[in-house]
């Protein structure tokens, strides 16, 4: 035992640390070491409030979670529970915003943007506007705006036109294409319920030429998830009459559109406020003419 106590005390005073008292246990030389180096407990007291500060030092006097979150719940755990509908523009922008800063907690910095900005400031606000006006990271205002912006395509999806007849086509497309001095070749995507999903100009050439390739008026449809589309195009001098070079491009891209499964309903071609439909002209071979 005594060749035990030795050791302890050599390696006190190697590492200058207090020597202990020889008579001392190993087992009690090794309790005062750990009550030596343990951190300070913090006891609170018994005043039947047993909720744990979140921040002693916020700014604004927001120190508990019952203070910052409503029904002690964070935003994100609320909309799990309670669903979006329930959440305020603020919880909203905080899930969006993820973390505060230094100085404001997030739900603070999420009421101070609503407060000082409106739904469509933020919809009008670029990146580094955002960041530098709003005081919020780059990040933060990237993630609000692509948000947004996802807001934005969810509605002009909902207000997409289903189109079930040629001429449908045609009125959707005249304003656009009518009158053009030079040729404006166009493709539109639809889902299978026949809903415009995405819409694209291929090509804008002179009057007397057209270059479209099958391989991207296919790729796009196989980014963009289409079941079937619609070719359209507009002759700058106002007659929509089909040309060989129309009818024989329009047959190409039937033939290696079949080949991947994706369906050409029709190839609507647009003049002076007037339009022609190959499918419903019978110039397109097996067309269906949605």
């Amino acid at each position: 035992m005594f060749f035990k106590e030795m050791v302890v005390i050599m390696y006190a005073k190697k590492h200058d640390e207090m020597v202990m008292n020889p008579k001392d246990s190993i087992d009690e030389i090794c309790q005062k070491k750990r009550e030596q180096f343990s951190p300070v407990a913090v006891k609170f007291s018994n005043t039947g409030n047993t909720d744990i500060p979140y921040s002693s030092t916020s700014p604004g006097g927001a120190s508990s979670k019952k203070e910052i979150f409503e029904d002690g719940l964070r935003p994100r755990e609320l909309l799990a529970e309670k669903g979006p509908a329930h959440l305020t523009t603020s919880q909203l922008l905080a899930i969006i915003l993820r973390t505060g800063n230094r100085k404001e907690h997030v739900m603070q910095v999420a009421d101070r943007l609503y407060r000082e900005n409106s739904l469509i400031d933020l919809s009008k606000s670029g990146v580094h506007m955002m960041a530098h006006k709003m005081r919020i990271g780059k990040a933060q205002s990237c993630q609000i705006i692509a948000s947004i912006e996802l807001g934005k395509r969810l509605v002009q999806y909902e207000n997409r036109p289903i189109f079930t007849r040629p001429s449908e086509v045609a009125y959707f497309l005249i304003p656009e294409l009518s009158g053009l001095s030079q040729e404006h070749f166009k493709v539109l995507y639809l889902n299978n319920k026949n809903r415009l999903i995405f819409d694209k100009v291929m090509f804008v050439g002179t009057s007397n030429e057209s270059l479209v390739e099958p391989t991207s008026v296919l790729r796009e449809a196989i980014l963009h998830g289409s079941t079937s589309f619609i070719l359209a195009h507009n002759h700058p001098s106002g007659d929509p009459t089909p040309s060989e070079n129309d009818i024989q491009l329009t047959i190409r891209i039937q033939k290696a559109s079949r080949l991947i499964g994706i369906e050409l309903f029709d190839h609507i071609i647009i003049g002076d406020n007037s339009f022609i439909s190959l499918a419903e002209k019978g110039l397109i071979p097996e067309g269906t003419g949605k």
